[in-house]
């Protein structure tokens, strides 16, 4: 009875250190700074202000124009994130509407 109790235990244990705990977080919300050389973007989701890394994500000059125009005109955006060592990073950007904004570094 103990091996069996041993055995169901450890197979309890195993499932349990190969979750995927890599759950991305998803905010709605509007981009109040954008600073591609610090690689940060401060995002507003309804009382709270948010802090993405950008390092992982990467923006050309007309998607990095383009969320400038989303921050000035207060269009809402969706961001995915994952958090890294206590970090947001970024895994998508798009507007409402489902238009992706850059991309993941590979």
């Amino acid at each position: 009875m103990k091996i069996i109790l041993c055995k169901v235990l450890l197979c309890f244990y195993l499932i349990g250190c190969t979750v995927n705990t890599d759950i991305n977080d998803k905010f709605t919300g509007y981009v109040t700074e954008l600073d591609y050389n610090q690689k940060t973007l401060v995002f507003k989701v309804e009382n709270e202000v948010i802090h993405f890394q950008l390092s992982n994500y990467k923006l050309d000059i007309i998607t990095l124009n383009h969320l400038k125009q989303h921050m000035l005109s207060g269009e809402a955006l969706y961001i995915e994130s994952q958090k890294i060592n206590g970090e947001n990073n970024i895994t998508k950007i798009s507007d409402i509407d489902g238009g992706i904004h850059g991309q993941l570094y590979k």
